[in-house]
């Protein structure tokens, strides 16, 4: 795993870098997308793979720490999902942008069409699962013998915010 995760780390900071320092790429509608989606899956790049690999090394999470766990679910449950729910937006964008061009020719149109429901769609994922995963008043279980600490977080198990 670390083979193919340490260039798709260097190449996800280019593309990065790339889109942000380039003004045409930076203010292109159809990349601001791509650029939420790499951001939302370095987490996943940097924490997720990491914790895997010092599992599989180890045979035990390290360090014995419950916020190691709440940080490895938060790679794996939200920004693994936030990645589909984005890529999800990203795909009726695309649609929006090819054949209702005519939406975005104007600063309303712009915002409320490509700005209101990235910005609702990102805020909404970070909100949940950081409240969800670190905030929720119930018992986790953590089994540091297990990847990924062997369960899912107790709010999944919740009538409310386990959806």
């Amino acid at each position: 795993m670390l083979l193919f995760n340490i260039p798709s780390i260097i190449c996800s900071f280019c593309v990065i870098i790339h889109i942000i320092l380039d003004r045409a790429q930076r203010y292109a509608l159809h990349n601001h997308a791509i650029l939420l989606i790499l951001l939302m899956a370095l987490p996943i790049q940097l924490l997720d793979i990491n914790f895997y690999l010092v599992f599989y090394h180890y045979g035990s999470i390290l360090p014995l720490k419950p916020i190691v766990c709440l940080f490895w679910w938060f790679a794996d449950y939200g920004c693994y999902n936030g990645c589909i729910i984005l890529m999800a937006w990203l795909a009726i964008e695309r649609h929006i942008l090819i054949f209702h061009d005519q939406w975005f020719l104007n600063q309303k149109g712009r915002f409320l069409f490509h700005y209101l429901p990235s910005i609702s769609i990102v805020a909404y994922i970070l909100v949940y699962y950081i409240i969800s995963i670190f905030f929720v008043p119930c018992e986790n279980n953590y089994d540091y013998t297990l990847p990924v600490c062997g369960a899912a977080p107790c709010c999944q198990s919740d009538g409310v915010l386990g959806m």
